[in-house]
């Protein structure tokens, strides 16, 4: 007889689970309060997607949360966690979907839009991203990560004017000057004002130099403007960089403990060392070890990663 893999039971039993959510939905009436409330969270569970080659503790979480939804009072909760799980191993469309309900379950949280956000910042139609970060600082203007990500969209999404309020207030805020230049600089440059924009990449490469995009746009823009010179200056100092600083974001961060996905969580530390948080990135490649093995140790980014921390300690 042919056997199945052991995680196919796992990814059938969740199935089960929602088959049978969506059967108490269709039982229930169309005008109760408490349907369509429960007729909305169900509309925001995903379907499973393919897990091949993932992990078996993701399967065993994925299990766990969708287990979950039998309890109607933890609903919510449990739709919570499933889009932090999909968000935090790269699963966009399904951490899309959960997120989209969620806006409309717990209007007032500032968390669900802006992951919404993040789930499709990369998408080629940028409007649900927009909107998902303007909801977002509408709710919380305290949390200059919606900002950045809120301008960084308009100027990928060509609305370069609609950027330039959020990089200068965050400009004037310690911390943030060296990516609102940044920021400013892809927008001038977008528009092809490259004076403009080299004049803020030199100031930022100053503020951050560890940042390889950084380097790389300004290296883009010498070879605009026909400066050969700082144009390989600048890639030589890019390709000098293992690693990549972004802004650190602690709302993102927090999913670490979610992941399951060695790159990812090659990401994740690698942004704690950044921001001194040698502890923090200490336990995440730990957890790299957990769902890795040794084939983690093999990794060349972890050893770079593994090199960035004893150097920070030493």
């Amino acid at each position: 007889m042919l056997r199945l893999p052991k995680q196919i039971y796992l990814l059938i039993a969740a199935a089960i689970v929602l088959a049978i959510l969506l059967r108490q939905i269709d039982r229930q009436t169309a005008d109760s309060g408490e349907s369509i409330l429960e007729a909305e969270l169900i509309q925001g569970i995903p379907t499973i997607p393919s897990l091949a080659g993932w992990p078996q503790g993701l399967l065993d979480e994925l299990k766990s949360v969708h287990t979950q939804f039998q309890d109607p009072q933890s609903g919510i909760e449990a739709l919570a966690s499933l889009g932090e799980l999909y968000l935090a191993n790269g699963f966009y469309g399904e951490a899309r979907q959960c997120f989209s309900t969620l806006i409309i379950l717990e209007p007032e949280n500032p968390r669900w839009p802006y992951f919404l956000g993040i789930a499709t910042r990369d998408f080629r139609d940028k409007r649900v991203a927009i909107d998902a970060f303007e909801r977002a600082i509408r709710l919380d203007s305290g949390y200059l990560n919606i900002r950045y990500e809120l301008g960084t969209t308009y100027v990928s999404s060509g609305h370069i004017l609609d950027s330039v309020d959020h990089f200068e207030a965050l400009r004037q805020l310690e911390g943030w000057r060296a990516w609102a230049l940044f920021g400013l600089a892809r927008g001038f440059a977008a528009e092809g004002l490259y004076d403009e924009a080299s004049e803020r990449l030199i100031e930022a490469v100053k503020l951050e130099p560890e940042a390889r995009s950084i380097h790389a746009l300004l290296s883009e823009v010498a070879l605009n403007q026909g400066d050969r010179e700082t144009a390989l200056k600048s890639q030589r100092e890019r390709d000098g960089l293992g690693f990549d600083k972004t802004p650190y974001d602690p709302w993102v961060q927090s999913l670490a403990d979610r992941c399951y996905d060695p790159i990812r969580l090659i990401k994740f530390a690698r942004a704690e060392v950044f921001s001194e948080n040698i502890d923090a990135a200490r336990e995440i490649l730990t957890r790299l070890d957990q769902v890795s093995g040794e084939e983690a140790q093999d990794m060349v980014e972890v050893e770079a990663l593994r090199e960035l921390i004893e150097g920070d300690t030493d």
